[in-house]
C-alpha cells in the first residue's frame, strides 16, 4: 500500500465555499503550516453569496450557536456586527397547551447565540449592506491565500492508479476547463447535482437519506420583533403533523420560519402551521402570508453517507454526515 501524504507544493480542491469548505481550508491551512509545508488551496463555488434570496443562499435558519462562536473566536475569525442580525438570549418552547422559557442548565449563564443570513438577506428585502455569514467565511480564508474561483464543477475524474492524480471538470464563465489536484474535497452538500453523478461510481459512495424541509423569511419589522420576541427563538411542537420541529429566529427585520417534518415540507404545511391559534397569537393581528415570500425547500441528511472517501478524494459536511 502507497503511503501518500501532502508534500510542499501540492494542491487541494474544495469543491463548496459554504462553511464546511471555508473552515476546511481554514485549519488546513493552519495545520499545512504547523507541519512547515506550503500547500495550495483553491475553493470552487458557483453560487454568489452576496445575492440576495435562495440564489445566494445555502438555505438553513442561519443560527450560530455558543460553541461555534467561541471555536471561531480562539481561531481570530471574529464575525463583524455588520453580519450580526441578532444576539438571542434563549429558546422558548411552545405546545399547543403551554408554552415556558427555557434557561441554560449553569446558573447566571448568558448564552452567546447569534442569528445571520446565509446569503444577502431576503429575496425580497431592501437591504443594502453586505451581510452574508458565508460570504464573510469565504473572505477569511481568500486573506489567508486560498484561491476562490466562482465556477460549477461538473464531474470527478478520480485516479486509476494510486500515485495520479485526480482531476475536476468545471465550467467558468461558460467555457469547460479541467484542473488536477493532489486531493479534492467535496463540500458541496446535498442541494447540487453534482452529488448524483459521484452516486455509482466504484468507490461506493452512497449518498445519505434525506427529507426537504422549508426556510421561509418573514417580515414583521424590527419594532414589533423586538415587542413580541425580544432576543428569543420560539421553537414549537404543536401537534400538526407531518411537521416535527418548527422555529421563529429573530433576525432584524425579519422572522425566519423553519420547518423539519417526518416527510418532504411543502408550501402547504407552511400554511396550516401559519394558521394554528399558536402562531397566530404571536403575528400581527390580521396578518397573512405574503404573495412575495422568500421561501426554499433545501434538503437536509437524516443517515450518514455510505463510502464518502476514495483515494485522493474525501467528502465532508452535509453530503457526508448528519446531526440530526
Amino acid at each position: 500500500m502507497m503511503n501518500i501524504q501532502l508534500r510542499d507544493g501540492s494542491s487541494v480542491l474544495v469543491i463548496g465555499g459554504g462553511p464546511a469548505g471555508s473552515f476546511f481550508a481554514h485549519f488546513a491551512l493552519k495545520l499545512a503550516k504547523k507541519h512547515g509545508r506550503r500547500i495550495q488551496i483553491t475553493i470552487l463555488d458557483g453560487r454568489n453569496f452576496i445575492q440576495k434570496g435562495p440564489g445566494g443562499c445555502n438555505m438553513c435558519a442561519g443560527v450560530l450557536p455558543e460553541t461555534l462562536i467561541r471555536k471561531m473566536e480562539s481561531q481570530k475569525i471574529v464575525l463583524p456586527k455588520s453580519r450580526v442580525q441578532q444576539e438571542i438570549n434563549g429558546y422558548y418552547f411552545q405546545t399547543q397547551e403551554r408554552g415556558i422559557q427555557l434557561h441554560h442548565p449553569k446558573p447566571g449563564h448568558k448564552p452567546k447565540i447569534i442569528t445571520v443570513f446565509r446569503g444577502n438577506g431576503p429575496r425580497f428585502s431592501e437591504l443594502t449592506a453586505n451581510i452574508s455569514f458565508d460570504d464573510f467565511l469565504l473572505k477569511h480564508v481568500a486573506s489567508q491565500g486560498v484561491k476562490v474561483i466562482a465556477a460549477v464543477v461538473e464531474e470527478i475524474e478520480l485516479p486509476k492508479y494510486p500515485q495520479d492524480l485526480v482531476n475536476i471538470v468545471y465550467k467558468e464563465a461558460e467555457v469547460r476547463k479541467k484542473i488536477s489536484a493532489d486531493l479534492i474535497v467535496g463540500a458541496f452538500g446535498l442541494n447540487t447535482a453534482l452529488i448524483k453523478r459521484i452516486v455509482g461510481k466504484e468507490f461506493g459512495y452512497r449518498e445519505p437519506k434525506s427529507v426537504r424541509t422549508c426556510n421561509a423569511e418573514l417580515y414583521l419589522g424590527h419594532s414589533f420583533i423586538q415587542e413580541r420576541f425580544r432576543n428569543t427563538i420560539y421553537v414549537f411542537a404543536l401537534g400538526v403533523k407531518p411537521i416535527k420541529f418548527a422555529a421563529f429566529t429573530p433576525k432584524g427585520d425579519y422572522i425566519t420560519v423553519s420547518l423539519i417534518g417526518s416527510e418532504d415540507i411543502t408550501k402547504a404545511h407552511l400554511i396550516e402551521f401559519m394558521r394554528h391559534p399558536k402562531v397566530c397569537e404571536l403575528l400581527p393581528e390580521g396578518w397573512t402570508l405574503p404573495k412575495d415570500l422568500c421561501i426554499c425547500f433545501p434538503k437536509i441528511p437524516v443517515t450518514h453517507a455510505e463510502l464518502p472517501y476514495a483515494n485522493r478524494l474525501v467528502i465532508i459536511g452535509d453530503a457526508s454526515v448528519s446531526y440530526l
